[in-house]
């Protein structure tokens, strides 16, 4: 009988112990979101074609429609009501064709050492710019 309360009691406290380490706190870092380097206002400095270099404030913005793009507020200077969606691979950046305040936009950028470089353009039906712009981080 003793030999049998024994075994219960090891396989109790065996169970106790193993249910304890299996409640460890988890010291690993937290998955962070690669398009958070992007998040944020950035004094622009663009430089097109057609007309004499303008700087402009973008403000960058997770899209929620997936975990790679992003929305950008007022890019080509197009006001604050407009959007200009891209998608990120690490510190590379496509804008796909889109229309935007009756605008053809398509490009590409990248991040690096801080700051974000584009290569653009733009066309309105009339108006066919070629464009670069440096943005920094406010």
């Amino acid at each position: 009988m003793k030999n049998h309360t024994y075994k219960l009691l090891f396989g109790a406290a065996a169970g106790g112990i193993l249910l304890l380490a299996s409640c460890s706190k988890n010291d690993s870092d937290p998955v962070t979101d690669p398009r958070d380097q992007y998040v944020g206002s950035w004094t622009t400095v663009e430089t097109c074609n057609s007309s004499s270099s303008q700087t402009f404030t973008i403000t960058v913005s997770k899209s929620v429609s997936d975990n790679v793009s992003i929305k950008i507020q007022n890019f080509y200077n197009l006001g604050s009501s407009t959007y200009t969606f891209a998608k990120t691979s690490g510190n590379s950046i496509t804008i796909e064709s889109q229309s935007v305040s009756g605008w053809n936009l398509h490009g590409s950028g990248n991040f690096s050492s801080g700051k974000i470089n584009f290569t653009y353009y733009a066309d309105d039906g009339v108006q066919k710019d070629t464009c670069s712009a440096a943005c920094t981080k406010q």
